[in-house]
């Protein structure tokens, strides 16, 4: 496996994770945020091809920034209209102290080299009694039960590796001095593919999650070829490729 995704190589097909599931829990809950108190400036941290700024930059009154490691990425956002967007790495946000009303991270934070350093970044350009929600998945989870982490050797356990708990989000969170203010489920995906129809799932392409684009090819190889050992068995037509995932949110304030 590799040790990190390389999105320059992958960020001409990252929205195709779109098409057929908008995550409408997700964009939910930023709105929800964004209409609780009057926000003048908005940043997202990781925000890839500007996929929830995108989305949110209709609100009123409010600027939008987006930092993100990978230029390619943020070359695939091609200029939004009224989003100001910066390449840098999370754990050195490139903004003065006390700049933004809210920072928000979606499916990202597992990204990051150092969490900890991001938290205290995010921290210190907050201004006061501004928040922090981080959006993601805890592979610890009981509920989330994805088919890859079966076929795909080492999958899960590298996961292990990357994603923070819920746990250990609020245990950094508190010793940084954010108060825990919120923890919910924002989207509970249900989409399990049955028989043959798990190869058209946009996900089984080798550059479409993290979790596969880590793997090496001939890694890659052997899980598919897992999955079609199965579809040749007497009961592979009629198979269940579970694919249930839960997002959870994670909101402090400063």
């Amino acid at each position: 496996m590799q040790k990190n995704t390389n999105y320059e190589e992958i960020a001409s097909t990252y929205n195709q994770r779109y098409i057929g599931n908008m995550y409408p829990g997700t964009l939910k809950a930023l709105r929800r945020i964004l209409s609780e108190e009057h926000h003048h400036k908005v940043l997202e941290v990781g925000c890839g091809t500007s996929h929830w700024l995108k989305a949110l930059r209709a609100d009123q009154g409010i600027s939008f920034f987006g930092v993100d490691s990978s230029f390619n990425m943020l070359k695939k956002s091609q200029h939004p209209d009224n989003i100001y967007l910066t390449q840098s790495m999370a754990e050195h946000l490139p903004f003065l102290d006390n700049s933004f009303d809210f920072i928000f991270v979606v499916n990202a934070v597992h990204h990051f080299s150092n969490q900890i350093a991001f938290l205290k970044e995010a921290y210190r350009v907050l201004t006061e009694n501004g928040r922090l929600s981080i959006i993601g998945m805890d592979p610890t989870d009981r509920r989330n039960k994805w088919y890859v982490y079966e076929f795909f050797e080492g999958t899960f356990e590298r996961d292990i590796t990357r994603f923070p708990t819920q746990m250990q989000l609020e245990k950094w969170l508190a010793q940084i001095g954010f108060k825990i203010l919120d923890i919910e489920d924002v989207e509970m995906i249900h989409d399990p593919k049955f028989g043959r129809k798990v190869l058209q799932h946009s996900f089984l392409e080798k550059n479409a999650c993290s979790q596969l684009a880590m793997l090496s090819d001939t890694e890659y190889q052997v899980g598919i070829k897992k999955i079609n050992n199965k579809l040749n068995t007497r009961d592979g037509e009629n198979f269940v490729f579970e694919n249930d995932i839960v997002l959870k949110m994670i909101t402090g304030k400063k």
